[in-house]
């Protein structure tokens, strides 16, 4: 059985501002990437620019405007 880690999201301005975060399990980066552009899709509200943030253990995956 595959073990799930908690990964911390963050949709930003690149900045300080945080307009919306949520924490999701997944087993790896690249499957918590995709449920992290999932989850933006799912969102009501759009922000021009965004900045996509994945937190797991203090590492960081960062995805630019455009690349979710």
């Amino acid at each position: 059985m595959v073990e799930l880690v908690e990964y911390q999201v963050a949709l930003t301005d690149g900045g300080g501002k945080t307009f919306a975060s949520t924490s999701l399990l997944a087993k790896d980066d690249p499957d918590a990437q995709g449920r992290a552009k999932d989850w933006v899709a799912f969102l009501e509200t759009r922000w021009e620019d965004a900045w996509l943030i994945l937190n797991i253990s203090g590492r960081g995956i960062t995805l630019k405007p455009g690349e979710f």
